[in-house]
């Protein structure tokens, strides 16, 4: 028989030898996918602040843009059209606009466009510039205004379309419309 006094537990297990700090219980199911979505999220936050701070970038220089390319044509058209000057035009026009024209076009412009006879009153222009990023060109800087003017034959609206290249507008269109040039 054995003695009740050495014996008071029926079992004990020995007492172990790996440090307590690795007995903890296993991580949650989960775990790695919750950091997953922490670092997701705080890439779209980043990617919202990056698209935020872009776009008010874009939105302030634009109009600073809007403003100069409005300046630049209301100083350029007068001195093409007061006396439709071709050369005054032809030393301000882009690669893309040689590019198209072929000879005599600009002349038989011209020609056309001196029917309206001199100019009487420049009214000014509207429009705005855009700013686009292609992978082919980078950062391209257009813009679009229609100038309102009145000829010695009648009013006119004038369509100019410009670029600006290393800090240099310069003339991509050059359009003129007049009910006074349908007339024979």
């Amino acid at each position: 028989m054995s003695n009740p006094s050495s014996d008071p537990s029926p079992y004990q297990a020995p007492k172990s030898r790996i440090p307590d700090k690795w007995m903890t219980p296993e991580e949650p199911r989960g775990g790695g996918f919750k950091k997953l979505l922490m670092v997701l999220g705080a890439l779209f936050a980043l990617l919202i602040v990056v698209f935020v701070v872009g776009f008010g970038y874009l939105a302030y220089t634009g109009r600073g843009l809007d403003e100069e390319g409005k300046r630049y044509v209301d100083e350029v058209v007068p001195l093409i059209v007061t006396d439709w000057d071709q050369q005054a035009l032809e030393r301000r026009i882009s690669s893309e606009f040689k590019a198209v024209l072929k000879p005599g076009d600009m002349e038989g412009w011209f020609t056309v466009y001196r029917k309206l006879g001199k100019l009487k009153r420049y009214v000014g222009s509207r429009g705005d510039a855009n700013v686009s990023v292609t992978t082919q060109q980078g950062k391209v800087i257009t813009g679009r205004y229609l100038v309102q003017a009145e000829f010695e034959t009648g009013p006119a609206e004038i369509a100019v379309t410009l670029v600006k290249r290393q800090g240099q507008w310069q003339i991509m269109g050059f359009r003129v419309n007049s009910d006074a040039l349908m007339k024979p």
